[in-house]
């Protein structure tokens, strides 16, 4: 099976106030808010579960920095986990179901576009 490259023109996401590296990895955004408890502790998960297995990128969005999601992610609940641009979860995360759930997912199969937007 050939395996395909995804590149983006970053002119088309300028919404997004970090870089987006859609070669292999999962794409996590996090919308969350500094003050937020249960969003500290879903970053900490994440960001463990990041350096332990390379397989996610990880990108914060934090309100109250004033650092804007792109428009169709926008959340008044915090913390707001989206992957491959699905929200899926509100809240709190149980990273055993994150993993389970990730690795049923095929990176080859998610919409670049949906990422690009």
């Amino acid at each position: 099976m050939e395996r395909t490259e995804w590149s983006c023109d970053y002119s088309i996401i300028s919404a997004m106030t970090k870089p987006v590296n859609i070669t292999n990895k999962h794409i996590v955004q996090i919308i969350s808010r500094d003050s937020c408890i249960i969003c500290n502790e879903v970053i900490d998960l994440l960001q463990n579960y990041e350096l332990k297995n390379k397989n996610i990128e990880l990108i914060i969005f934090d309100l109250e920095k004033g650092e804007n999601p792109p428009k169709e992610r926008n959340s008044f609940i915090t913390p707001a986990t989206w992957v491959n641009g699905e929200l899926w979860y509100f809240g709190e995360i149980d990273i055993n179901q994150f993993c389970i759930k990730l690795s049923k997912v095929n990176i080859s199969q998610f919409d670049s576009n949906a990422i690009c937007k």
